[in-house]
């Protein structure tokens, strides 16, 4: 019973990994952004998957990731802050809530910390937000570019000009000047 799910399962591995090279060696494949752009809202990262960029799903994650842990942080401390903040106001009676409150004995210097752990949880609760909206206009973005042509056609040369003799008769005598200058080549 062991070895046939064995032999089942990696059986579906190698299917699949044949079917993804089969569809990989495919780069004609339009992909639509805005189905990058919902799979992205859905899932972060997911729309970086389905444009084929898996080297950015990590990143992604590691910046929501980073952020939500300090955003748990600055919460919690916040929230101890506070707890000592009521525990001085109401006299100190009995032993200290937390850590802060043994700490500091002034309801000023609680209130300041509060303050600070305060701000510091909202600005990483914008940095999410902006962090997840980048990770959707990445998607979509990359959506966007993936038929963009790039090819060796692509080039710009930059050539000197030959002096010549008969460029601007009026203004400048042709035989006292010679004009030089520079050539700029785009091909596309």
């Amino acid at each position: 019973m062991k070895s046939l799910l064995t032999t089942i399962i990696l059986t579906f591995i190698f299917a699949t990994s044949a079917i993804c090279q089969q569809t990989a060696a495919d780069t004609t494949h339009l992909r639509s952004p805005k189905r990058a752009g919902i799979y992205s809202a859905v899932l972060p990262g997911l729309g970086q998957g389905y444009n084929r960029k898996y080297w950015k799903i990590p990143i992604v994650w590691a910046g929501l990731g980073t952020t939500s842990y300090f955003i748990a942080t600055n919460a919690i401390k916040a929230a101890d802050a506070k707890e000592a903040y009521f525990w001085i106001e109401n006299g100190q009676i009995g032993q200290p809530p937390n850590e802060i409150a043994a700490s500091y004995n002034s309801k000023s210097k609680v209130e300041s910390l509060y303050s600070q752990y305060r701000n510091n949880y909202e600005l990483f609760s914008i940095i999410t937000g902006v962090w997840y909206l980048l990770n959707i206009v990445d998607a979509v973005v990359d959506a966007h570019l993936s038929t963009f042509d790039i090819n060796s056609d692509l080039s710009l040369s930059v050539k000197p000009l030959p002096p010549t003799t008969n460029v601007l008769p009026d203004i400048i005598p042709s035989q006292q000047y010679g004009n030089v200058g520079i050539c700029f080549t785009l091909n596309f």
